[in-house]
This record gives C-alpha cells, structure tokens and sequence, in this order.
C-alpha cells in the first residue's frame, strides 16, 4: 500500500517541468529529454535485482554447483545490469510510445541467438537467473 503510491509520486516529480528545467508551453519534449527518468529506473532496476533473496539464492547454488568459476557476486552483478538495462529500455518505450511487439521481437531473436552460441551448461542457469528476478523485492 506504501510502494505504489510513492512510485506514483515519484514518477510526477520526475517527469515535471520544473525538474527537466523546460517550459511546457514553449517546448515540445523529446526522448532524450527524459534522461533522468532513465538512470532513475536503471538504478531502482539494479538496487532492487541486487537485493533479490531468490537471485541470491541461485548464485549461492551456481557457485557451489560450479566448484567457485561461477561467482555469485558476479553473476548477481552481471543480472542486475541486464534488468537495470531492460527497465531503462521499458521506460524508453513508454516515453517514446514504440510498440511493445517490436522490443519482445528484437528480444526474442536476440536471446535464440545467444541460445545458439552460448556454452551448453550455462543456458539453464541463464535462463533460470533471468526468471528469478521477479520475485519478492523486484515486482513492487
């Protein structure tokens, strides 16, 4: 009950006139006018990704499973950016108003390739590592 609408709030102060330092009437906004907005989300993306117990929890594994080649310092890192990055993307795509069928297309495509050329024990815990991000700390 407390996390949406301090979202709420803070995406108004975020995206207000007074804080990109424009006049509304005099200047129509681009994408890159929201940059702010971007490294905002990227940041919630990677702290929340970070936190996550469920994330923590298969890095643990992965790096016992892995005799310690898989770090799961690493591999949480190496989570958290794709997510900060991908929230980025989202918010891109709200601010822009590009249809959302092109991201999943592109994203798609892109992930079967890496599928293709990715060593073949570490996909399932690629996949799986991507899937855990929406748990607990990341949905709200």
């Amino acid at each position: 009950m407390a996390l949406f609408p301090l979202g709420k709030l803070m995406a108004k102060q975020l995206t207000s006139a007074e804080f990109l330092g424009i006049n509304p009437h005099e200047y129509v906004l681009s994408w890159s006018a929201y940059f702010w907005v971007y490294v905002f989300a990227a940041s919630i993306g990677f702290a929340t990704t970070l936190a996550e117990p469920s994330l923590l929890a298969v890095a643990i594994k992965a790096e016992q499973i892995s005799g310690g080649t898989i770090q799961a310092c690493g591999l949480r890192i190496a989570v958290s950016i794709g997510v900060a990055f991908g929230i980025a993307l989202g918010t891109f795509r709200i601010v822009t108003g590009i249809e959302l069928y092109v991201f999943i297309v592109i994203g798609y495509v892109l992930v079967l390739i890496q599928t293709l050329f990715a060593p073949k024990f570490i996909i399932g815990l690629a996949y799986d590592s991507g899937g855990v991000t929406t748990s607990t700390v990341t949905v709200p």
